[in-house]
């Protein structure tokens, strides 16, 4: 979502992403928040899996048009 900001053209795709990008900071903050109290206490991990690292290759080198469709 932070590469739509730059990348996009369009004012709606920029501001979605915008949208998930608060939308997923609050809530990995509450789960980091949440799992520290926790005895043992839980570290989530940030890594991507397969499948969200193939899907992020597929918007590199993408610009305007081009990311917009296949970030939508």
């Amino acid at each position: 979502s932070r590469r739509a900001q730059t990348a996009a053209s369009s004012a709606a795709v920029k501001r979605f992403a915008e949208q998930m990008i608060t939308a997923h900071s609050g809530t990995s903050q509450k789960l980091k928040s949440t799992v520290a109290g926790l005895s043992p206490a839980l570290t989530p991990n940030d890594a991507l899996n397969a499948e969200q690292q193939a899907l992020l290759a597929g918007l590199q080198g993408k610009t305007g048009a081009d990311f917009d469709t296949a970030y939508a």
